[in-house]
């Protein structure tokens, strides 16, 4: 956490790098989206961190991002609560059951769980700035709901939906989403939310089109194409090009040519061997992979936020009318519609917390919302308790993850650097290739702080295949490694068995080298 970047961070990082370097066509990776290498672009140029003090700078842009998050939502929370004291959806709402100051307890301590729980700071992926984009549209939305604007706030608001398809390309289906579910407000049938739409096309045009040319077939991104194949176990990033080994010899997987680039091709840009032909997927394994969403959100609901759900769920038993409830929902669907949306999205691939981050806020938001009229058989007072006390469990759930984060932060180990700063004592340098044997896509951290290149791998499902191998199997493989550039090939945990001398320790990481001599290149 501290002294460790995520895969998904290392790719952002190398892209901004690239940029940096004057390949602004790097910024057209169907995988990942253009919006957070751009940012990291202009952070890196304003600060040139070394690469030991890379991980602190961007932990600091992650912290000014949730800022920006922050000022986000209590501009979002002032728009929901100038929807709430609007004639749509005031009627029926003159008991109401929740506070303005117990509203805001329970929104705050709902914003906090979630930037503590699934979108942190230390994250190092675009998902704080995706959970900003999706506010601030929420926001705009019901501002218009609320009162009438002019032109100008709607070509602003498709701007916004514009910016978050760049940051990430899922909002894409979302801000059509928010257009849709504008369109159901009898107040928003007018030119103007055509203008959003017309907005919203043109900011979004060059990266589809970009895109689209780059890859010889329309796209407007590859990430979820690759995201279902991938949760299927039909895409596997450790062979996409097995070498042609001798029997009982380790595959060997080579990145040669320009189209591979970054610290691991293979997960710089993931979408180089995709040709957007997405296999059948039969309805049994759909059903199932569905059902491991839905148990998650199940989970995530019931556990993860239960003292939220039963609060809720307390509060509704308290409705003297659920069909009027159901009817006092509706103007907030511009929050629980979208929400549902993203929900309903990612049951189709998979999911984690902060991939669904934002619709949890929004979802929250407007249950609560219309909650209104209370029976006149309870007390008014008992659902201020219940919002406090939901609050109060929030709020320990995040200090306590606070606290267990805060405890991590004083472990000076920092193995990454200790292998990146110990590799130029083999003659290795940054700017060279190299190859490595085991879970690259997890363990490359260390090659991205050296400034190296990972050329070639062993699969780590190989890796026993090439202990066992014999001694003319191994120099093949190490003959076949070389021949992509790479200087020496590392792994880590060497078993006893092997050659003596043929391995070095890389100081007291765990990490061995074996260095390819002339003998091992190819011609």
């Amino acid at each position: 956490m501290r002294h460790s970047l995520d895969p998904d961070g290392i790719s952002y990082l190398d892209i901004a790098y690239s940029v940096l370097q004057g390949h602004w066509h790097s910024l057209l990776n169907a995988y990942w989206s253009p919006g957070d290498p751009l940012l990291l672009t202009a952070w890196l140029k304003l600060f040139k961190p070394r690469p030991i003090h890379e991980i602190l700078t961007v932990r600091l842009l992650g912290w000014l991002t949730l800022v920006l998050a922050l000022a986000i939502f209590d501009y979002f929370l002032r728009c929901f609560f100038r929807l709430r004291r609007s004639p749509i959806a005031m009627r029926g709402m003159e008991n109401a059951a929740l506070p303005t100051k117990e509203f805001y307890l329970l929104a705050y301590s709902l914003f906090f769980w979630v930037t503590t729980f699934q979108i942190p700071a230390y994250l190092d992926h675009p998902d704080i700035l995706v959970a900003a984009a999706y506010l601030l549209a929420s926001a705009m939305a019901m501002d218009f709901i609320s009162a009438k604007r002019g032109y100008g706030r709607y070509v602003l608001f498709g701007i916004v939906l514009g910016i978050g398809y760049i940051i990430k390309v899922v909002l894409f289906p979302i801000g059509i989403v928010f257009l849709v579910a504008l369109a159901c407000y009898r107040n928003q049938r007018n030119p103007r939310l055509l203008v959003s739409l017309l907005t919203f096309a043109l900011v979004s045009a060059p990266l589809a089109i970009g895109l689209s040319l780059t890859r010889g077939r329309f796209t407007l991104g590859d990430s979820g194409p690759i995201a279902r194949i991938q949760a299927v176990g039909l895409y596997d990033f450790g062979n996409l090009r097995p070498g042609k080994p001798v029997p009982a010899a380790p595959h060997i997987q080579a990145y040669v040519g320009s189209a591979w680039h970054g610290t691991y091709p293979a997960w710089t840009d993931p979408s180089t061997p995709f040709t957007g032909k997405v296999p059948r997927i039969g309805i049994e394994r759909q059903i199932h992979l569905t059902h491991i969403v839905l148990r998650f959100y199940f989970d995530l609901m019931t556990v993860s936020l239960g003292s939220l759900t039963c609060a809720f769920l307390i509060l509704l038993c308290m409705e003297r009318n659920l069909r009027e409830y159901l009817r006092r929902l509706l103007p907030y669907a511009i929050l629980w519609l979208v929400a549902l949306a993203g929900f309903g999205g990612y049951a189709l691939l998979r999911t984690e917390g902060r991939l669904i981050a934002p619709f949890v806020i929004g979802l929250f938001i407007g249950l609560f919302g219309a909650l209104g009229a209370v029976d006149i058989t309870y007390d008014p007072k008992v659902s201020i308790i219940v919002i406090r006390a939901a609050a109060i469990l929030l709020i320990a759930q995040s200090v306590v993850q606070v606290g267990h984060i805060a405890s991590g932060l004083s472990s000076p180990s920092f193995p990454d650097w200790q292998v990146a700063s110990t590799l130029p004592t083999f003659g290795v340098q940054p700017g060279d290739k190299i190859s490595f044997m085991g879970d690259t896509l997890i363990d490359h951290g260390w090659a991205h702080l050296a400034r190296v290149q990972i050329a070639s791998e062993i699969p780590l499902k190989d890796v026993q295949t090439f202990w066992a191998a014999t001694d003319i199997q191994k120099q093949q493989a190490f003959d076949e490694l070389a021949g992509s550039g790479a200087k020496a090939l590392i792994t880590r945990d060497v078993p006893e068995t092997a050659t003596p001398g043929e391995w070095a320790a890389i100081g007291r990481t765990g990490y061995y080298i074996h260095e390819f001599g002339e003998s091992s290149k190819v011609p």
